[in-house]
């Protein structure tokens, strides 16, 4: 019964930082569409740092199937939002300052915000940010390799009291970097595949992605 409880609240953490990437380090054209749907599956466990979970030994892998939908707004710049079936919702943008659509090394900023409406029969009010830092070589037009390291605030307030215990708030309230890794290939939708570190050890895999950018 305590695993079946804790089930939804995992969702709802998980639905709040929407951590899928499956991009590169070039942002789009002006007035360019990209439409990415992503299936992730997520692994639970190290990611809440806390004692209960780290010795109940068990792990929970939960899948979640979400849409991004960007748009070229200037050179350079673009933005955009990202839904799932966990009910999260969130908008991203992304800005280039290192290369353009023919040079090889590429990077940009990001910032991400998002939060969350299942957590709200839980007496929970979830959301985040998270800044990205994309970072790839493009050898060719049609194949993209990335990594990007990120850091994401999770946020959390309480409406009711009967989750005020010592120690059970803090799972909720964490500022932490992550690790994402991958490619993409195609010339113009391209396919892509990814994995991401979320836990405090940025070696130890807990997510995996994979997911279709189509350019409109």
């Amino acid at each position: 019964m305590k695993n079946i409880f804790f089930i939804p609240i995992i969702l709802a953490l998980n639905s709040c930082a929407n951590l899928s990437s499956l991009q590169d380090g070039r942002t789009l054209e002006k007035d360019e569409i990209e439409i990415t749907p992503i299936v992730s599956l997520s692994k639970f466990n190290d990611t809440f740092n806390t004692s209960e979970y780290e010795n109940d030994n068990k792990n929970y892998y939960l899948p979640t199937i979400g849409l991004r939908a960007k748009f070229g707004i200037v050179k350079n710049f673009d933005a955009g939002i990202v839904l799932d079936f966990s009910t999260n919702f969130g908008i991203s943008s992304k800005y280039q300052f290192i290369g353009n659509s023919e040079t090889k090394f590429n990077s940009s900023i990001g910032l991400d915000l998002g939060a969350n409406i299942i957590a709200i029969p839980f007496d929970r009010n979830l959301y985040y940010y998270s800044v990205p830092l994309y970072l790839s070589y493009n050898p060719n037009n049609a194949f993209s390799f990335f990594i990007i390291p990120r850091f994401i605030n999770n946020s959390d307030f309480i409406n009711s009291s009967q989750y005020t215990r010592e120690g059970f708030v803090d799972k909720y309230k964490k500022k932490r970097f992550s690790l994402t890794y991958g490619i993409l290939f195609g010339k113009k939708n391209k396919f892509g595949i990814e994995i991401s570190n979320n836990s405090n050890n940025l070696f130890l895999p807990t997510q995996l992605s994979l997911g279709y950018n189509i350019k409109l």
